[in-house]
């Protein structure tokens, strides 16, 4: 049955909102400390490390696994939501009016740093850039951002092999508002752990052993709290993966693409595999972010 409200009646329930709600912000009375997504860490939690002392497995024994362990930057990062607010929202119209409340979250990282012997030398809890992706913000603040910047072929050791995996510029998103921007980052995974978060125009090498591995996507990883879990949890798999075999002083390109589907609104997303001819050109206009 349509429901159908005179506009003098929705003009009212609009005034009463605004008039109970100023700045259309509900701060939850409370509920400050009610956790979202992931796990918080607490200043008291952190009282046992002795910088330079304290090793990076009695850390992660104590506190948890990292968000994202760079151990190529000696970095790793803590993640998670804390709800802040309630925002109430109306949609109106001649033939009726939907309401409902949004949770609005505060984003946290733990930062570590730790050297080549494996101690801790710092770590600090910061509220995120949220237009950066965590590895780009944690590897800027241990100090080592220079490497981050325009596309540099990597010398491949000859027992090695590098997979590059890119995200590039030009597609559908980028018509997005820039407070939507979170909504692009996906996270790129090798063998079921994340590896880094990616943006468009952006690209992360990783350098391996010869061998088998399944590299992962998992598109807009900002809006899914699912790789925020407690330890314990079953880990789960990033929406798409692929299967790719490496072989010594060897170079091989995943470019992360989507299409929209036939039959609905949303995207589907794949991975292709240009060949270095098509694939170097793309990547000397990106961004390295790992």
């Amino acid at each position: 049955m349509q429901l159908k409200i005179r506009p003098l009646t929705i003009l009212f329930f609009s005034v009463l909102l605004l008039l109970l709600n100023p700045g259309c912000l509900i701060i939850p009375q409370g509920h400050k400390n009610i956790e979202l997504s992931g796990k918080r860490i607490e200043e008291e939690k952190l009282n046992f490390v002795v910088p330079g002392k304290t090793t990076k497995a009695e850390f992660i024994e104590k506190v948890g696994q990292p968000y994202l362990m760079m151990d190529d930057f000696g970095v790793m990062a803590y993640y998670w939501k804390m709800l802040a607010a309630y925002m109430p929202w109306l949609l109106v119209g001649y033939t009726g009016m939907a309401g409902g409340m949004e949770e609005l979250s505060l984003q946290y990282m733990l930062l570590v740093a730790f050297n080549d012997n494996g101690c801790i030398t710092k770590y600090e809890t910061i509220r995120p850039i949220l237009v950066k992706t965590v590895n780009e913000r944690a590897i800027e603040w241990a100090g080592k951002g220079e490497v981050l910047g325009k596309f540099t072929p990597l010398k491949i050791p000859e027992d090695k092999s590098a997979v590059y995996i890119f995200f590039r510029s030009g597609s559908w998103l980028d018509g997005l508002d820039k407070k939507d921007k979170n909504l692009k980052i996906s996270g790129v995974f090798l063998d079921g752990k994340l590896w880094a978060e990616i943006d468009l125009g952006q690209y992360t090498p990783i350098v391996l052993p010869p061998g088998t591995y399944k590299i992962g996507v998992e598109p807009n990883i900002r809006a899914t709290n699912k790789f925020l879990t407690p330890n314990g949890q079953e880990q789960p798999e990033p929406l798409v993966t692929t299967t790719i075999d490496t072989f010594a002083n060897k170079a091989y390109y995943l470019e992360i693409k989507s299409v929209e589907s036939s039959n609905s609104k949303e995207r589907q997303y794949y991975f292709a595999r240009p060949s270095p001819d098509e694939a170097l050109p793309i990547l000397a206009k990106l961004k390295r972010v790992r």
